[in-house]
């Protein structure tokens, strides 16, 4: 009986079966399984009827095939007609029309032609539904390979430009990125006792990483007896936004320094000598004054635009902004 083939299926791998004639009962067995489990297999016993052409039924399933599977049993090796077979898989492997398989069955490794020595020919008990299954995974291109983790927190902290800071350190930061309604300073003030609440931290490590990010000169801690309030200075902003700042518009952190050159580029092409924060604001939509600030901050850090700041510029980290020479160097080298 002749199967028909589901033609139109793209998806379906095509696989022709090499097979000496003594080992053809086992091979049906297998061609079955193969069928059942969406493998469109060329099986001569299928597809060559009375009076056919072998050479020409031959080559239209080589020519069609995306697999081509040899088993490779003891009355196999070195059969003329198996080996030309093979010569004919290996060449449309070679020309990447179709991937080449060797299975053993009862065959040693030192037995194989020099060729063969060169592919990845496991043994395969066709009796273990478990190597079975496991032959028609490979051939659906379903790999093994276990699923990729996250990467360890060491390396995740290296890898995003943390290294140099403790943990502790980190934690203060995050904190301090995260609960900024604005990002400016004195936004927000907090206390160890407030962080250690907030993030699980003992209320020592908090103080260990504040001390941290203070000698760094990106907090500062009050002067008031018996008071322990400590705020974010900008760099603090500058430095850790681009770690723990959520986009407001993508699934990843927002990018500062991205940001401020946004802003330099629309001043210098608007041509923009001076202009008050607020009107700036309004160019860029998408961003709340949290995100706006971050990347004026990283400007006014860089000396790349000059500010002023006057009295009540919030929710802004400064009232006035105007473009200078740094401006265009900064855009140019940032573009």
């Amino acid at each position: 009986m002749q199967l028909i083939r589901q033609a139109s299926d793209v998806n379906v791998p095509r696989l022709y079966f090499a097979h000496a004639s003594e080992n053809r009962d086992v091979a049906k067995l297998l061609a079955h399984r193969m069928m059942k489990d969406g493998i469109d297999v060329w099986f001569d016993q299928w597809e060559i009827r009375t009076g056919d052409s072998l050479r020409r039924k031959m080559e239209r399933g080589l020519s069609g095939c995306t697999h081509f599977l040899v088993l490779l049993t003891p009355e196999a090796i070195g059969k003329p007609w198996v080996e030309t077979e093979i010569d004919a898989g290996f060449v449309m492997n070679v020309e990447g029309q179709s991937r080449f398989m060797a299975l053993r069955s009862g065959v040693e490794i030192n037995q194989l032609s020099a060729f063969l020595k060169t592919r990845r020919c496991p043994e395969i008990d066709l009796n273990s539904e478990a190597e079975v299954a496991g032959l028609i995974a490979e051939i659906h291109g379903i790999s093994n390979k276990p699923a990729l983790g996250a990467a360890p927190t060491y390396v995740t902290r290296s890898a995003t430009g943390l290294e140099r800071w403790s943990q502790s350190a980190i934690a203060v930061a995050k904190f301090l990125v995260e609960s900024s309604e604005n990002g400016i300073v004195f936004d927000p003030q907090t206390t160890p006792v407030e962080v250690s609440t907030a993030t699980g931290l003992s209320v020592d490590d908090v103080r260990m990483g504040v001390m941290d990010l203070q000698d760094a000169g990106l907090v500062k801690e009050t002067d008031e007896r018996n008071s322990e309030r400590f705020w974010p200075k900008v760099g603090l902003f500058i430095e850790f936004d681009r770690h723990f700042l959520a986009d407001p518009s993508e699934a990843r952190m927002f990018d500062s320094k991205k940001a401020a050159t946004a802003v330099a580029q629309l001043l210098l092409n608007e041509n923009i000598n001076q202009i008050q924060a607020e009107q700036l604001a309004e160019r860029f939509p998408q961003w709340k004054a949290r995100h706006f600030n971050s990347a004026l901050n990283y400007l006014i850090e860089a000396k790349a635009v000059a500010s002023f700041t006057g009295i009540g510029c919030a929710p802004y980290c400064t009232t006035l902004l105007k473009p200078n020479m740094r401006t265009r160097r900064f855009a140019i080298e940032n573009s």
